[in-house]
């Protein structure tokens, strides 16, 4: 007998209870996922290459990401977010290398910061395969986010085109970007990654993409930060120098002025970077549906201080409080998504091989969640290495 029963036949007293709701408010399936997948384009054939650190996340050749993404719609999984790069000849070490940070050859890696001509080169390299991509699967059959981060890495895991010293010359990546977006619009891409490295990358993307008519989507990185464990299978980069790109970690102040940023110059989607950052998520939820919270933020004492140190800022600071309504009509188009790193997938890893699957997929489920529930009415997806294995289990 269960105990309404009991309660109701014997006149025993109900016991309160803790818990308000006893039925879950979100639940997640594939709608909700984009899978990641990484490719390179010096693989022949129809093979994949296991990465280190990275258990049942391979590399694969186009062939085999293609066959892959045939798999993916078959399992209800209509969103992918691809990132291509290359493989490195070394002459000391017979384990597999892959790296969005080298490009084809070792001669090709260095020429690339001799010249910014092999930038375009690869460039012209994604093309041709996203193009191939496109071809196989339609836009109604599979949603395709491009990441440009293979296209114009640095040794020091920087971004762009630089100067003979080593710094970023500006006004050559800024014309990268342009021809980025040009090019992922000619491949007809549903979405584009900025990477929250480049000043004004949301508003020199969008200007593009609006000259031409573009339907092609921006998903920014606005709260990107200068994550130390980036790049998990290739340890000796782990502890590279700080680039000097992206925000420091725990520094929220610029996390949330650069989502504002990146909404006012024209985004669609804001991507935080890593999942795991629940109150970016949180924030940019509230940033999109109360406009007062926006009011309040740029108001505030930290963001008066940045102001005073930066006229720029300021004058776009000013702007979006003055016509806060302009603003938040833009507001009302903008989603919310995120992006899990590496080193999260790698310990997620680490718990599976000590706890066993159910453990791992208990910390995902929790963990998407989290971050779907932060992301409220405005939750677009999860972009995660993990979809195809979640959903399977």
């Amino acid at each position: 007998m269960s105990l309404e029963m009991k309660v109701k036949n014997e006149g025993i007293k109900e016991v309160p209870s803790r818990r308000i709701l006893h039925e879950r408010e979100f639940s997640m399936d594939a709608q909700d996922f984009t899978q990641i997948i990484d490719i390179d384009l010096t693989l022949e054939g129809n093979v994949t290459k296991e990465l280190p650190n990275m258990p049942d996340y391979p590399v694969r050749s186009l062939d085999n990401a293609i066959s892959y993404m045939h798999l993916l719609r078959q399992k209800g999984i209509f969103s992918v977010v691809i990132r291509m790069g290359g493989s490195v000849k070394n002459e000391r070490n017979s384990v597999y290398s892959f790296d969005p940070l080298f490009i084809g050859t070792e001669e090709k890696y260095n020429e690339l910061y001799d010249s910014e001509i092999p930038v375009y080169q690869f460039l012209q390299a994604q093309r041709d395969a996203y193009r191939l991509i496109r071809e196989t699967f339609k836009s109604s059959d599979l949603q395709i986010i491009g990441d440009p981060f293979g296209v114009a890495p640095n040794k020091n895991g920087g971004w762009g085109i630089q100067n003979e010293d080593g710094t970023l010359n500006y006004e050559k990546t800024k014309e990268l970007l342009k021809e980025i977006a040009r090019t992922y619009n000619e491949v007809q891409l549903d979405g584009l990654l900025t990477l929250g490295r480049i000043y004004k990358e949301v508003q020199i993307t969008r200007e593009v993409l609006d000259q031409i008519n573009s339907k092609t989507m921006i998903y920014s990185f606005s709260q990107n930060i200068e994550s130390r464990t980036a790049y998990i299978y290739l340890d000796k980069i782990n502890n590279r120098r700080d680039t000097g790109q992206k925000i420091l970690p725990g520094n929220i102040t610029e996390m949330a002025l650069r989502t504002i940023l990146d909404i006012h110059e024209g985004t669609d989607v804001v991507v935080v970077k890593p999942t795991e950052n629940y109150h970016a998520i949180f924030m940019t939820n509230e940033f999109l549906d109360n406009k007062e919270s926006v009011l309040n933020f740029l108001s505030s004492e930290k963001v008066k201080n940045i102001c005073e140190s930066n006229t720029e800022i300021k004058e776009n600071v000013d702007y979006i409080y003055n016509n806060i309504n302009e603003f938040y009509e833009k507001c009302q188009n903008v989603g919310v998504s995120t992006y899990t790193v590496s080193g999260s997938y790698y310990l997620q890893k680490l718990l599976g091989k000590e706890k066993g699957d159910d453990f791992t997929y208990n910390v995902l489920d929790e963990t998407f969640k989290n971050a779907k529930s932060a992301g409220g009415k405005k939750f677009v997806t999860i972009m995660d290495r993990n979809t195809n294995w979640y959903l399977s289990k």
